[in-house]
């Protein structure tokens, strides 16, 4: 098979149909006719997946997998990549943030790359996710080995190498983007204009989740961190407690100030509660891995 075309959906009813016709023209136009189309559905709640069924019964290059309940972007988008078979695999979202039409451009660079991938012009979101998406990709660049470039977008194109290359990586909490900027590869950004449609699906307990999981999944500077920290603090509190001992001894000087004291506790309590929660969030990661479940659960291939 020539091409695999990946795309996962979540509460999509709005756009699916669109999103097919966009995608029905552009392979008419590229005159592909050995392709694939695998939508993996990560737990809709709306008319999502019924709308999907109708669709297959005029499109029988279409696959689904219905998840069992939503397990994530990332996770849903791995399903769907290891269930391809195309010589090149497309990955892109459903919801028409994403242009189908870009993958023209993208087959133009591919045969010089082992995957190109897209990176937003500009990105289109509100202040306050810019801002916050400006930091993310600031602190894992700077905590992390496999750097990933900012404004990444999901719309890739790969080789299968590259694709058999990704389907050896098993872990449960998978950060789809640094594993795939980390296997190495040549490679190439392809700058692309991105719409905001609206409200996205991503809430901000969604983005914390992601944000631990990239960056427990790609470094262990954290810990690192607390470990000098803890070392620079302790000698320095060994260094001060001779200090005093000799003022005592020597001049009968006793140490006051309460309040000192009592922020200091406080300060330090608070360092060494952060401390253990850092290192619950690796020991958690662990916990999840070698219980060995399944990474998702398929509810229906249709």
């Amino acid at each position: 098979m020539y091409l695999s075309i990946v795309t996962t959906s979540y509460n999509s009813a709005s756009t699916i149909t669109k999103f097919f016709s966009e995608l029905k023209k552009v392979i008419s136009e590229l005159n592909i006719s050995d392709y694939e189309v695998i939508v993996v559905d990560d737990g809709s709640k709306d008319e999502t997946v019924e709308i999907l069924k109708k669709i297959k019964e005029n499109f029988n290059n279409l696959k689904i997998i219905i998840l069992s309940k939503n397990y994530g972007h990332h996770k849903a988008l791995i399903t769907g990549l290891n269930e391809s078979i195309g010589k090149l695999i497309f990955l892109l979202d459903s919801d028409l943030e994403e242009n189908p039409s870009e993958l023209k451009n993208l087959l133009k660079e591919i045969e010089n790359y082992d995957f190109v991938y897209g990176i937003q012009k500009k990105r289109a979101a509100g202040l306050i996710t810019n801002f916050f998406g400006n930091i993310f990709y600031k602190l894992f660049n700077f905590v992390s080995s496999a750097e990933i470039p900012r404004n990444l977008m999901t719309m890739t194109l790969m080789k299968y190498k590259v694709k058999e290359e990704l389907d050896r990586f098993k872990e449960k909490e998978i950060f789809f983007h640094g594993i795939l900027h980390t296997i190495g590869f040549k490679k190439k950004g392809i700058i692309i204009d991105k719409t905001f449609k609206g409200k996205t699906a991503y809430t901000l307990s969604k983005k914390l989740n992601l944000f631990f999981d990239a960056i427990t999944s790609f470094s262990s500077l954290p810990l690192k961190i607390f470990f000098y920290l803890g070392l620079i603090i302790s000698s320095i509190s060994a260094v001060y407690a001779i200090y005093l001992i000799f003022r005592y001894l020597s001049f009968k000087i006793s140490v006051a100030g309460f309040t000192t004291l009592a922020v200091l506790v406080l300060f330090f309590g608070g360092l060494i509660i952060l401390g253990i929660g850092i290192l619950g969030i690796y020991i958690q990661k662990i916990f999840l891995e070698v219980k060995n479940r399944p990474r998702v659960t398929v509810k229906d291939k249709d």
